[in-house]
């Protein structure tokens, strides 16, 4: 993946499928990829990379529950008190299929640019929120590595 595009505090994504091919967030052109290019029945490691930090994830779609899908979305936070300040994260969600993943969350892996993760059964974790919107000062509030956790038979390790 080419740093060029990244700038301090964003990041990108990409998904290593099992025949070793890529899909990446930024395209050879600059442009981007859409989530839903995403083919997750083939992804075997979900990696996200900022200027500091990279995370890979071992992912096993074939262990999700029935019925259920995965996806990934992008969180943006903004501060209007700190000058209009950004941060943003990339949150992993296993959801009902056929409903919408604000009402059938099952589980949710927040990813921040800085390496943080969270890990709860929230589509809108307030616990994300919180850590998300920059503050007035430089001190971050910090956050648990996970909350109401939920067996659900995915695997996502750091490797």
């Amino acid at each position: 993946m080419s740093q060029e595009f990244i700038t301090p505090g964003s990041a990108a994504w990409r998904v290593k499928y099992n025949d070793d091919s890529e899909l990446a967030l930024y395209k050879p052109d600059g442009s981007e990829t859409a989530y839903q290019e995403i083919e997750w029945d083939r992804v075997k490691e979900l990696i996200f990379e900022s200027q500091l930090y990279t995370s890979t994830f071992e992912i096993r779609p074939n262990r999700l529950p029935r019925g259920h899908v995965m996806s990934l979305r992008a969180r943006n936070f903004l501060s209007l008190t700190r000058g209009g300040l950004k941060t943003m994260c990339y949150v992993l969600l296993i959801s009902a299929k056929d409903k919408p993943v604000e009402e059938s969350t099952i589980w949710a892996m927040y990813w921040f640019p800085d390496g943080t993760t969270h890990t709860c059964s929230e589509f809108d974790c307030s616990s994300v929120r919180e850590y998300g919107i920059p503050k007035k000062t430089s001190k971050q509030v910090g956050i648990p590595d996970h909350h109401g956790a939920l067996q659900v038979g995915l695997d996502a390790n750091i490797i």
